[in-house]
Protein backbone atom coordinates (compact mmCIF):
# COMPACT_ATOMS: atom_id res chain seq x y z
CA UNK A 1 0.00 0.00 0.00
CA UNK A 2 1.00 3.41 -1.15
CA UNK A 3 0.33 7.30 0.27
CA UNK A 4 0.98 10.38 -1.00
CA UNK A 5 2.66 12.97 0.29
CA UNK A 6 -0.39 15.18 -0.25
CA UNK A 7 0.39 19.94 0.42
CA UNK A 8 -3.09 22.11 0.25
CA UNK A 9 -1.47 25.60 -0.47
CA UNK A 10 0.89 24.96 2.49
CA UNK A 11 2.37 28.79 2.76
CA UNK A 12 -0.24 29.80 4.55
CA UNK A 13 0.49 27.27 7.60
CA UNK A 14 3.57 28.25 9.55
CA UNK A 15 3.92 31.98 8.49
CA UNK A 16 3.04 35.04 10.67
CA UNK A 17 0.27 37.17 10.59
CA UNK A 18 2.26 39.54 8.97
CA UNK A 19 3.69 38.03 6.01
CA UNK A 20 6.58 39.71 4.03
CA UNK A 21 5.84 40.25 0.60
CA UNK A 22 8.58 40.98 -2.39
CA UNK A 23 6.51 43.97 -2.95
CA UNK A 24 6.66 45.11 0.38
CA UNK A 25 10.13 44.72 0.76
CA UNK A 26 10.65 47.05 -2.88
CA UNK A 27 7.96 49.51 -1.46
CA UNK A 28 9.59 50.26 1.69
CA UNK A 29 11.98 52.74 2.30
CA UNK A 30 15.85 52.38 1.44
CA UNK A 31 16.81 50.12 4.45
CA UNK A 32 20.13 51.74 4.54
CA UNK A 33 19.62 54.95 4.76
CA UNK A 34 15.46 55.54 5.24
CA UNK A 35 15.39 57.84 1.93
CA UNK A 36 13.04 56.84 -0.95
CA UNK A 37 13.39 54.83 -3.58
CA UNK A 38 12.52 55.45 -7.08
CA UNK A 39 12.28 52.72 -10.10
CA UNK A 40 16.14 53.11 -10.89
CA UNK A 41 17.57 52.70 -7.73
CA UNK A 42 19.40 49.10 -8.24
CA UNK A 43 18.63 45.92 -7.75
CA UNK A 44 20.55 44.04 -5.02
CA UNK A 45 23.34 41.64 -6.13
CA UNK A 46 22.98 39.40 -2.59
CA UNK A 47 18.98 39.86 -2.45
CA UNK A 48 17.76 40.22 -5.99
CA UNK A 49 15.82 42.98 -4.84
CA UNK A 50 15.35 46.74 -5.06
CA UNK A 51 16.53 47.40 -0.99
CA UNK A 52 18.19 50.48 -1.95
CA UNK A 53 17.49 53.56 -3.12
CA UNK A 54 21.35 53.87 -4.28
CA UNK A 55 24.60 51.73 -5.41
CA UNK A 56 26.44 53.33 -2.41
CA UNK A 57 23.24 52.31 0.16
CA UNK A 58 23.16 48.94 -1.76
CA UNK A 59 26.94 48.31 -1.26
CA UNK A 60 26.31 49.29 2.31
CA UNK A 61 23.95 46.73 2.73
CA UNK A 62 26.14 44.02 1.37
CA UNK A 63 28.75 44.90 3.19
CA UNK A 64 27.24 45.40 6.70
CA UNK A 65 23.64 42.85 6.45
CA UNK A 66 24.66 40.42 3.98
CA UNK A 67 23.09 37.25 6.15
CA UNK A 68 19.98 39.34 6.37
CA UNK A 69 19.65 40.15 2.76
CA UNK A 70 19.94 36.32 1.96
CA UNK A 71 17.17 35.45 3.69
CA UNK A 72 14.76 38.23 1.65
CA UNK A 73 16.22 35.91 -1.20
CA UNK A 74 15.24 33.17 0.23
CA UNK A 75 12.10 34.02 1.03
CA UNK A 76 11.58 35.86 -2.56
CA UNK A 77 12.58 32.28 -4.22
CA UNK A 78 10.45 30.21 -1.71
CA UNK A 79 7.27 32.78 -2.76
CA UNK A 80 8.27 32.43 -6.34
CA UNK A 81 8.38 28.43 -6.21
CA UNK A 82 5.19 28.00 -4.13
CA UNK A 83 3.26 29.35 -7.20
CA UNK A 84 4.92 27.60 -9.51
CA UNK A 85 3.60 24.23 -11.49
CA UNK A 86 6.94 22.24 -9.87
CA UNK A 87 5.39 22.78 -6.59
CA UNK A 88 2.05 21.18 -7.43
CA UNK A 89 4.42 18.26 -8.74
CA UNK A 90 6.54 17.76 -6.09
CA UNK A 91 3.44 17.06 -3.74
CA UNK A 92 1.55 15.10 -6.41
CA UNK A 93 4.24 12.51 -7.58
CA UNK A 94 6.01 11.96 -4.54
CA UNK A 95 5.27 8.21 -3.00
CA UNK A 96 6.34 6.55 -0.55
CA UNK A 97 5.34 2.87 1.13
CA UNK A 98 3.85 2.43 4.25
CA UNK A 99 5.81 0.95 6.80
CA UNK A 100 5.35 -2.56 8.31
CA UNK A 101 3.43 -3.13 11.26
CA UNK A 102 6.06 -2.26 14.29
CA UNK A 103 8.84 -1.10 12.01
CA UNK A 104 9.54 2.38 13.28
CA UNK A 105 10.81 4.74 10.48
CA UNK A 106 13.88 7.11 11.79
CA UNK A 107 15.10 10.51 10.09
CA UNK A 108 17.12 12.95 11.39
CA UNK A 109 17.11 16.29 8.86
CA UNK A 110 14.60 17.15 6.37
CA UNK A 111 16.74 15.97 3.67
CA UNK A 112 16.41 12.55 5.23
CA UNK A 113 12.38 12.66 5.48
CA UNK A 114 12.20 13.90 1.95
CA UNK A 115 13.97 10.58 0.72
CA UNK A 116 11.20 8.18 2.14
CA UNK A 117 8.81 10.01 -1.02
CA UNK A 118 11.40 10.79 -3.99
CA UNK A 119 14.73 9.95 -4.96
CA UNK A 120 14.38 12.23 -7.75
CA UNK A 121 17.14 15.20 -6.95
CA UNK A 122 15.04 17.60 -8.69
CA UNK A 123 13.63 17.67 -5.53
CA UNK A 124 16.18 16.44 -3.52
CA UNK A 125 18.93 19.23 -4.01
CA UNK A 126 16.07 22.12 -4.38
CA UNK A 127 16.35 23.83 -1.20
CA UNK A 128 12.86 26.17 -2.10
CA UNK A 129 11.61 22.29 -2.31
CA UNK A 130 12.49 21.46 1.18
CA UNK A 131 12.05 25.01 2.91
CA UNK A 132 8.17 24.31 1.76
CA UNK A 133 8.11 20.81 2.72
CA UNK A 134 9.52 22.08 6.39
CA UNK A 135 7.33 24.83 6.57
CA UNK A 136 4.10 22.61 6.05
CA UNK A 137 5.53 19.32 8.35
CA UNK A 138 7.41 21.06 10.79
CA UNK A 139 4.70 21.21 13.89
CA UNK A 140 4.14 17.09 13.51
CA UNK A 141 7.57 16.09 12.61
CA UNK A 142 8.73 18.07 15.81
CA UNK A 143 6.34 16.05 18.02
CA UNK A 144 7.08 12.78 16.16
CA UNK A 145 10.70 13.34 16.81
CA UNK A 146 10.57 14.27 20.56
CA UNK A 147 7.94 12.35 21.53
CA UNK A 148 10.27 9.03 22.54
CA UNK A 149 11.54 11.39 25.06
CA UNK A 150 8.36 13.03 26.05
CA UNK A 151 7.09 8.85 26.67
CA UNK A 152 9.86 7.86 28.64
CA UNK A 153 9.36 11.11 30.83
CA UNK A 154 5.93 10.24 31.40
CA UNK A 155 6.35 6.57 31.84
CA UNK A 156 3.90 5.41 29.10
CA UNK A 157 6.61 4.68 26.36
CA UNK A 158 5.02 0.81 26.35
CA UNK A 159 1.60 2.20 26.46
CA UNK A 160 -0.20 1.80 22.79
CA UNK A 161 -2.28 5.00 22.99
CA UNK A 162 -0.29 8.36 22.72
CA UNK A 163 -2.32 11.02 24.65
CA UNK A 164 -1.12 14.30 23.84
CA UNK A 165 -2.44 17.86 24.88
CA UNK A 166 -0.72 20.72 22.62
CA UNK A 167 -1.35 24.04 24.50
CA UNK A 168 -1.93 27.56 23.14
CA UNK A 169 -2.22 26.28 19.54
CA UNK A 170 -3.05 27.97 16.78
CA UNK A 171 -1.45 27.13 13.03
CA UNK A 172 -0.81 23.65 13.95
CA UNK A 173 -4.82 23.79 14.77
CA UNK A 174 -5.60 24.28 11.34
CA UNK A 175 -3.08 22.79 9.27
CA UNK A 176 -4.57 19.75 6.72
CA UNK A 177 -5.96 16.87 8.44
CA UNK A 178 -3.58 14.36 6.87
CA UNK A 179 -0.25 16.10 8.01
CA UNK A 180 -1.15 14.32 11.28
CA UNK A 181 -0.80 10.92 10.17
CA UNK A 182 3.01 11.45 10.14
CA UNK A 183 2.66 10.18 14.23
CA UNK A 184 1.71 7.00 13.36
CA UNK A 185 4.38 6.67 10.28
CA UNK A 186 7.00 6.97 12.70
CA UNK A 187 5.40 5.43 16.05
CA UNK A 188 3.72 2.56 14.38
CA UNK A 189 3.92 0.55 17.73
CA UNK A 190 1.44 2.97 18.86
CA UNK A 191 -2.05 1.91 18.16
CA UNK A 192 -3.78 5.33 18.68
CA UNK A 193 -2.78 8.67 19.25
CA UNK A 194 -4.80 11.39 20.70
CA UNK A 195 -4.38 14.89 19.96
CA UNK A 196 -6.31 17.34 21.65
CA UNK A 197 -5.32 21.01 20.46
CA UNK A 198 -6.48 23.83 23.01
CA UNK A 199 -6.12 27.16 22.75
CA UNK A 200 -8.43 30.94 21.84
CA UNK A 201 -7.06 30.52 17.98
CA UNK A 202 -8.84 27.03 17.48
CA UNK A 203 -11.78 26.56 15.51
CA UNK A 204 -14.22 24.74 17.19
CA UNK A 205 -14.66 21.56 15.65
CA UNK A 206 -15.77 17.81 16.30
CA UNK A 207 -12.97 15.10 16.57
CA UNK A 208 -11.96 13.71 13.79
CA UNK A 209 -10.54 10.22 13.39
CA UNK A 210 -7.81 9.06 10.97
CA UNK A 211 -9.29 6.05 8.68
CA UNK A 212 -7.37 3.11 9.98
CA UNK A 213 -5.61 1.71 6.18
CA UNK A 214 -7.15 -1.01 4.59
CA UNK A 215 -5.17 -3.51 3.12
CA UNK A 216 -5.58 -5.08 -0.32
CA UNK A 217 -7.32 -8.04 -1.21
CA UNK A 218 -4.06 -9.72 -2.62
CA UNK A 219 -2.22 -8.82 0.84
CA UNK A 220 -0.81 -11.44 2.67
CA UNK A 221 -2.13 -11.15 6.34
CA UNK A 222 -0.03 -9.57 9.33
CA UNK A 223 0.33 -11.00 12.25
CA UNK A 224 -0.53 -7.89 14.42
CA UNK A 225 -3.85 -5.92 13.11
CA UNK A 226 -2.99 -2.30 11.57
CA UNK A 227 -5.42 -0.47 12.84
CA UNK A 228 -3.26 2.34 13.69
CA UNK A 229 -5.15 6.16 14.32
CA UNK A 230 -4.62 9.40 15.15
CA UNK A 231 -7.81 11.10 16.63
CA UNK A 232 -8.08 14.91 16.81
CA UNK A 233 -10.26 16.93 18.97
CA UNK A 234 -9.97 20.75 19.33
CA UNK A 235 -10.64 22.70 21.97
CA UNK A 236 -11.46 26.95 21.60
CA UNK A 237 -11.01 28.94 24.88
CA UNK A 238 -7.75 28.72 26.93
CA UNK A 239 -6.23 25.48 28.71
CA UNK A 240 -7.51 27.22 32.35
CA UNK A 241 -10.98 28.57 31.18
CA UNK A 242 -13.86 26.91 33.29
CA UNK A 243 -15.33 25.05 29.91
CA UNK A 244 -11.74 23.48 28.91
CA UNK A 245 -11.14 22.28 32.34
CA UNK A 246 -14.57 20.84 32.03
CA UNK A 247 -13.45 19.30 28.97
CA UNK A 248 -10.21 17.66 29.52
CA UNK A 249 -10.60 16.52 33.10
CA UNK A 250 -13.75 14.31 31.14
CA UNK A 251 -10.60 12.96 28.92
CA UNK A 252 -8.40 10.50 29.88
CA UNK A 253 -4.92 12.34 31.60
CA UNK A 254 -2.47 13.31 29.03
CA UNK A 255 1.22 11.61 28.79
CA UNK A 256 2.94 15.09 27.41
CA UNK A 257 2.08 18.44 26.98
CA UNK A 258 3.37 21.00 24.08
CA UNK A 259 3.48 24.12 23.64
CA UNK A 260 4.70 25.11 19.75
CA UNK A 261 6.11 28.50 19.97
CA UNK A 262 4.48 29.98 22.70
CA UNK A 263 6.68 33.27 23.67
CA UNK A 264 6.11 32.30 27.36
CA UNK A 265 8.87 34.60 28.02
CA UNK A 266 7.97 37.37 25.50
CA UNK A 267 8.11 40.30 27.24
CA UNK A 268 4.44 41.26 26.08
CA UNK A 269 3.15 37.38 26.30
CA UNK A 270 5.18 36.30 29.07
CA UNK A 271 2.83 37.74 32.49
CA UNK A 272 -0.61 36.65 30.26
CA UNK A 273 0.90 32.88 30.50
CA UNK A 274 3.20 32.77 33.91
CA UNK A 275 -0.58 31.10 35.62
CA UNK A 276 -0.77 28.69 32.92
CA UNK A 277 2.52 27.37 32.53
CA UNK A 278 2.88 27.44 36.68
CA UNK A 279 -0.16 24.92 36.02
CA UNK A 280 1.51 22.83 33.40
CA UNK A 281 4.91 22.10 34.98
CA UNK A 282 2.58 21.71 38.43
CA UNK A 283 1.04 18.69 36.76
CA UNK A 284 4.36 17.05 36.40
CA UNK A 285 3.92 15.94 32.63
CA UNK A 286 6.11 16.11 30.48
CA UNK A 287 6.40 19.65 28.53
CA UNK A 288 7.80 20.04 24.89
CA UNK A 289 8.37 23.97 23.93
CA UNK A 290 9.63 24.92 20.99
CA UNK A 291 10.47 28.57 20.35
CA UNK A 292 11.18 31.12 17.39
CA UNK A 293 14.99 31.63 17.58
CA UNK A 294 17.63 31.72 20.26
CA UNK A 295 16.82 34.74 22.01
CA UNK A 296 13.52 33.35 21.73
CA UNK A 297 14.61 30.51 23.41
CA UNK A 298 16.58 32.14 26.00
CA UNK A 299 13.81 34.63 27.23
CA UNK A 300 11.67 31.14 27.65
CA UNK A 301 14.14 29.26 29.79
CA UNK A 302 14.71 32.70 31.74
CA UNK A 303 10.66 32.56 32.16
CA UNK A 304 10.63 28.93 33.41
CA UNK A 305 13.86 29.92 36.27
CA UNK A 306 11.69 32.39 37.55
CA UNK A 307 8.87 29.73 38.27
CA UNK A 308 11.30 28.00 40.23
CA UNK A 309 10.31 29.78 43.16
CA UNK A 310 6.34 28.67 42.66
CA UNK A 311 6.31 25.03 40.87
CA UNK A 312 10.11 23.84 42.64
CA UNK A 313 12.69 22.53 40.62
CA UNK A 314 12.91 21.61 37.16
CA UNK A 315 14.33 18.88 35.01
CA UNK A 316 15.79 19.98 31.17
CA UNK A 317 14.95 16.35 29.79
CA UNK A 318 15.90 17.61 26.33
CA UNK A 319 18.36 20.90 26.49
CA UNK A 320 18.01 23.84 25.05
CA UNK A 321 18.85 23.10 21.70
CA UNK A 322 18.45 23.54 17.58
CA UNK A 323 15.22 21.55 16.67
CA UNK A 324 16.36 19.39 13.31
CA UNK A 325 12.87 19.84 12.13
CA UNK A 326 12.42 23.44 12.55
CA UNK A 327 10.82 25.32 9.23
CA UNK A 328 13.29 26.35 6.88
CA UNK A 329 11.13 29.07 5.61
CA UNK A 330 12.55 32.17 7.33
CA UNK A 331 9.65 34.71 8.09
CA UNK A 332 10.23 38.58 8.27
CA UNK A 333 8.31 41.12 9.56
CA UNK A 334 7.43 43.76 7.11
CA UNK A 335 7.02 46.39 10.09
CA UNK A 336 10.51 45.40 11.24
CA UNK A 337 12.67 44.76 8.19
CA UNK A 338 16.07 44.83 10.17
CA UNK A 339 15.24 42.53 12.78
CA UNK A 340 16.62 39.03 12.51
CA UNK A 341 14.06 36.45 10.90
CA UNK A 342 12.58 33.89 12.63
CA UNK A 343 11.72 30.03 11.77
CA UNK A 344 8.76 28.07 13.26
CA UNK A 345 9.90 25.52 16.21
CA UNK A 346 13.70 26.81 15.13
CA UNK A 347 14.28 25.44 18.77
CA UNK A 348 13.13 23.13 21.44
CA UNK A 349 13.24 22.00 24.75
CA UNK A 350 11.67 18.92 27.30
CA UNK A 351 11.12 20.10 30.91
CA UNK A 352 9.40 18.45 33.91
CA UNK A 353 8.87 19.17 37.20
CA UNK A 354 11.75 17.35 39.46
CA UNK A 355 10.35 14.31 40.99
Amino acid sequence: MRRVLMLTRPLGLCAPRRRLSTAALERAPCLQCGGAKSPASPVCAVSGLRVACSERCAESLASERRKLLLQFRSAAEDAAFGASDDAKLLFAQAKRATPLHGVAQRVGSWHEFLQLFTSDERWLANPPALRLLSAAYSYVMTLAHYLPALRQASGSQSADVARIHVIGARAEATMPRHLWDELPFFHPSVRAFDVTLVGDHVPAVRQQQQKPPQPSSSAAPEAEPRGRVVRLETINGLYHEPHVVERTRAMPPPDALVLFNPGVGHPFLKARWRPTLAALLASGKPILLSSFSQADQDRDVAALGELRSECGELAFLVSPQSNPFRSLKCQIDPLHLLAPPIRTNSHVIVVQKAQ
